[in-house]
């Protein structure tokens, strides 16, 4: 069942993929072919709210298509892709297919500042990043696994810097990660340190850890991982794998004014950033080399 909701738009269109053919309707129009991503449109207007209602549904269940809704003010405005569909058995497809170094890079990232959260019965992944490089560049990731089909939200605040952010579909594979990353306490979902990110952990997930939550403190030539999120134990844990993995030694200090059992940084020290910058630098972006001192 797919649902939507009625915009304030004067013309509503709506693109569904299968066997290259075109039909037009008269008010609406409906475009139809092949799912590729090149063909959805690369404008995604955010101030749209898009729901769902039950008359799309008939036009669904014959074929397995992917849906993009448009808003159209007039004849002359430029289109842009709203919101898109994926059907469940395409999302399972794409689930099954996620290679190992997108995975090593999702560790990376979750115990940084990336977020998984549900949306109806499904998760998806919400990055949120002031390095444009980093957000395009997981952008690109996700686009060419299909697992995104909108484009990256720029948002400009005055007096902050500019934010680059997107969200993923909701997939089955997300959705398994929601479940190792998170737990309910007291109706909010709340990180936690899955025992399958220590397992995985690599130098790539380690680069990623660093452009999504590192630091670089020059006074004493430190890199500082921001792990605020997690508590003592976890945080323990983390520099208990970073020893037995890497030969990386580091200590942890609590933030001030810190929520309560969070709020933690990992320290490493001068004398190991060596080691970090021989495991990491191949994998960290031109603009983010700055995390680790160079």
């Amino acid at each position: 069942m797919v649902d939507l909701i009625f915009l304030n738009a004067k013309e509503i269109v709506f693109e569904f993929c299968l066997d290259y053919q075109i039909y037009l309707g008269t008010e609406n129009y409906f475009l139809l072919y092949n799912f590729l991503p090149q063909h959805i449109g690369p404008n995604i207007f955010s101030n749209y709210l898009i729901d769902i209602v039950d008359y799309i549904s008939p036009f669904l269940v014959c074929f397995s298509p992917c849906l993009i809704l448009y808003n159209v003010p007039n004849s002359n405005a430029k289109i842009g892709a709203l919101s898109a569909f994926m059907s469940r058995a395409e999302k399972a497809e794409v689930s099954a297919n996620i290679p190992l170094n997108f995975k090593e890079i999702m560790i990376g990232m979750l115990l940084s500042d990336a977020s998984l959260r549900m949306n109806g019965l499904m998760a998806l992944l919400s990055v949120q990043q002031t390095h444009a490089e980093l957000t395009n560049g997981l952008w690109q990731m996700c686009w060419d696994l299909k697992l995104i089909l909108s484009n990256v939200y720029v948002m400009n605040r005055n007096h902050w810097k500019t934010i680059y952010a997107f969200q993923t579909l909701t997939l089955p594979f997300f959705t398994d990660l929601f479940k190792l990353w998170y737990t309910n306490v007291g109706g909010i979902n709340v990180k936690v340190l899955p025992e399958y990110a220590l397992e995985m952990f690599s130098e790539l997930s380690f680069a990623f850890f660093i452009m999504g939550d590192g630091s670089w403190d020059a006074s004493c030539g430190r890199i500082v991982l921001h792990v605020n999120n997690f508590t003592l134990a976890e945080v323990e844990l983390i520099q208990k794998m970073l020893r037995s993995k890497f030969d990386i030694e580091s200590y942890n200090v609590r933030q001030k004014n810190s929520v309560p059992e969070r709020g933690y940084l990992i320290k490493i020290p001068r004398r190991d950033v060596e080691k970090v910058r021989e495991l990491t630098k191949a994998h960290i972006y031109p603009s983010l080399q700055y995390k680790l001192g160079l």
